[in-house]
Parts: structure tokens; sequence; C-alpha cells
């Protein structure tokens, strides 16, 4: 079974530590026609089967572990984010984890490999191979991206 069927029972829960949200596929669209190209496949396929939302814990609710909406990607990319941290993001990273602290989790799309996650901060340590690759080190460990 597919971490994304684990998931399924969390969309729509309005509290605790995991709480994911549907996404329409009209919003999917129009994040990527903003964006000018599309999202990898990963990501693509985490927003049609989950959608969007807090991934944590009950012993790390000082973190954030948002998977961010794809239209507040796009504004994050774009730097018209009311949320957007104190250092900008590298041309090439979109970001699509908000970890809280001022971190967060990008892919880059426009890459040899457009699924694989880094961290915002420049560094190229791959975290994650795909989205449900975060989400299953996620369920082991919500600030895993931490020991890095």
């Amino acid at each position: 079974m597919s971490i994304y069927n684990d998931l399924k029972k969390y969309i729509g829960l309005k509290t605790g530590p995991i709480r994911l949200f549907p996404i329409d596929e009209k919003e999917i669209s129009n994040a990527e026609k903003r964006l000018g190209f599309k999202f990898p496949s990963s990501l693509r396929t985490f927003y049609q089967q989950v959608g969007y939302g807090w991934l944590s814990s009950d012993d790390c609710q000082e973190l954030r572990n948002l998977i961010i909406h794809p239209l507040d990607v796009v504004d994050l990319f774009f730097n018209e984010s009311e949320f957007q941290p104190p250092a900008p993001f590298l041309d090439e990273d979109l970001p699509i984890f908000d970890c809280g602290q001022d971190l967060f989790l990008v892919i880059r799309p426009r890459s040899e490999n457009p699924d694989y996650i880094y961290r915002s901060d420049g560094q190229s340590l791959i975290l994650a191979q795909n989205m449900q690759d975060l989400a299953a080190k996620l369920s082991v460990r919500a600030d895993f991206y931490f020991d890095v």
C-alpha cells in the first residue's frame, strides 16, 4: 500500500498534527500556467492524490511542516508572498514545503532530477527522491531534515 493511501485518512481533518485538504485540478493547472512549466510528476501526483496541508507529529509541534498549496508555491517562487523567508530562494528552487523557522524544502523542476527534494539553504544534499519518499520519511520522523 502506498503512503498516499495511508495519508488519505487525514484529508479534511480540522485538528491534529496531520491535516490535509484536497486540491482542485484547476488550481494545479492555474499554478502551472503562472509558473510557465508543469510541476514535476511526483509533486503533481501528490497534489492530485492527497492535496496540501500539515505533515507533522505530536512531538514536533514547534514545526510548521506544511505541504504548500500550489498557488502559494507560485507566490513564493515569484517573491509575491506575505510569508516570504528573509533569504531569497535560489533561482531554480521551487519551494514546496514550509518546515518553519525560515527553512523550506525545495525542488528544482528544470534540473536533470526534477523530483529530488533539497533544503532551501543551498545545500545540494538530496533529502528525498520524490514526494512519496518525503512523506514516508516525515511519517517516521517529522523533523528529519534538520539532521543533514
